[in-house]
């Protein structure tokens, strides 16, 4: 039977967070809609799938785990908590009561770190999954903009550098030094609620999540900032092992057991390949190149039709991850490469391109300045999703957006989320931005302006 097709799905016995992990991922790569359940320490964790990517988060203990980092928060006050817990004990929903009490910038940005709190706790420790298939998600606290497969990478990798310090945290004392260089938002907001004490008291009262909180303390503590007092000596500083976050099939009579004898001749176990063209599929190996290219070495395969005994092959040898031979390696995941700062403002400069061609129309079509202001518009009403990129953004008297204004909101996010923010997020405003220019331009003019700005969505994609 298709799993797809199934009422509900055992995903397996799920005795290890490993073979829960390649439960989820297994959704995900099947693209099923639905929901993956889990069991984490303190309870269940709720992750809703579809088309390949995870749209929500939850578990039982949000409404608390929210009320408690609003309370946290710098400014917030007791009728503002004592407000949203009102509004949590009438039924409403999560994202009805933070942006209905607490600034839209907080509340986003609570929802947002709640989201990644649970997907953090499910991949790191989350045993026993269940799958249930839905016809489409209509849930609470939808976050979009990130790339799945990446930031599953990216949260496995912190968990397993703070995992021992946080079941530790009542022994471990926090002692600070000096502040952090400009620019550390997080490291700054953090520093500002609290004084020295131990970890579970700083892990309590900071604004942000746990998680997060783990991951700002390990930083700041790799740049001299903070102490841990109490903590091994490896705890958080010192190289992780390589792993692997899409974990290979568990042995396991549910997904099939062992590679038997039979199948493993299929299995890839290749020394030389064409082109230096290499993946390595190994949990604590990978494959480098040994020299360059040569020409004229190989093996049997020489002899098959077609086959140019020129071509260049390279030698592959199979090593230690270490850290400097993983750099030579090509990459353990299934999503696209994280977005380089030069990428970052190219998609700048489209956009920018596009929203000065639509100023330009409406400016010709109702007078100077019309474009501008009434685009200007366009950008502050972005969605929730979306808005972190543009906050604090005006267009200029071209009708374009400071590049480095937009580069530095999109750094307040983290790497895994900026390829696809800034994908959607740029796309969503040119859709937005054209739509008023076709309903306030002539038909000529706008047909002109579409051509002016053709191939924008392949350039943004890139």
């Amino acid at each position: 039977m298709n799993r797809k097709d199934e009422d509900t799905l055992d995903l397996g016995t799920g005795d290890t967070a490993e073979e829960t992990r390649f439960s989820l991922v297994t959704c995900l790569e099947d693209e099923r809609t639905g929901c993956v359940a889990g069991q984490v320490p303190d309870g269940s964790v709720f992750l809703y799938v579809t088309n390949g990517e995870i749209l929500a988060a939850h578990s039982a203990f949000d409404g608390d785990r929210l009320i408690r980092r609003l309370a946290c928060w710098p400014d917030t006050t007791p009728a503002m908590v004592t407000e949203a817990r009102a509004w949590l004990a009438r039924g409403e929903s999560l994202s009805d009561t933070l942006f209905s009490v607490a600034p839209e910038e907080i509340g986003a940005r609570l929802l947002a770190e709640r989201f990644r709190e649970n997907v953090y706790r499910f991949v790191g420790s989350a045993v026993n999954a269940d799958f249930e298939p839905m016809e489409a998600i209509f849930v609470d606290n939808i976050q979009v903009g990130h790339e799945s497969r990446r930031l599953i990478e990216e949260l496995l990798t912190l968990w397993s550098e703070q995992t021992a310090i946080e079941q530790g945290a009542a022994e471990i004392t926090v002692r600070r030094h000096r502040p952090p260089a400009d620019g550390d938002e997080d490291a700054l907001l953090l520093l500002n609620t609290w004084s020295d004490g131990t970890l579970a008291e700083v892990l309590d009262r900071s604004p942000l999540e746990p998680g997060r909180t783990l991951e700002v303390i390990n930083r700041l503590r790799a740049i001299g900032s903070l102490e841990l007092i109490g903590a091994g000596e490896s705890a958080g500083t010192d190289e992780v092992p390589v792993h692997q976050a899409w974990p290979s099939r568990p042995d396991s009579g549910v997904f099939g057991g062992h590679v038997d004898d039979e199948m493993g001749a299929f299995a890839d176990h290749d020394t030389v390949r064409e082109g230096g063209t290499f993946v390595s599929n190994l949990l604590d190996k990978v494959e480098v190149g040994v020299g360059e290219p040569v020409a004229g070495q190989g093996d049997d395969r020489d002899t098959l039709p077609g086959r140019d005994r020129n071509t260049p092959v390279m030698v592959i040898e199979t090593v230690e991850a270490d850290q400097a031979t993983a750099k030579q390696a090509v990459s353990l995941n299934f999503s696209g490469p994280r977005l380089e700062d030069e990428d970052a403002r190219i998609k700048v400069g489209v956009l920018n391109e596009v929203l000065a061609a639509v100023c330009a129309a409406l400016d010709e079509t109702h007078g100077p300045g019309r474009g501008a202001s009434r685009v200007q518009l366009v950008v502050e009403g972005s969605p929730v999703p979306f808005s972190v990129l543009f906050k604090g953004c005006e267009l200029g008297a071209a009708g374009t957006l400071s590049v480095d204004a937009v580069i530095r909101n999109l750094y307040r996010r983290p790497p895994a989320e900026h390829r696809h923010l800034i994908n959607r997020g740029f796309l969503d405003l040119i859709e937005r931005s054209l739509s008023v220019a076709n309903d306030e331009v002539e038909t000529d003019r706008f047909e002109s302006l579409l051509e002016s700005v053709a191939g924008y969505q392949g350039k943004i994609r890139v």
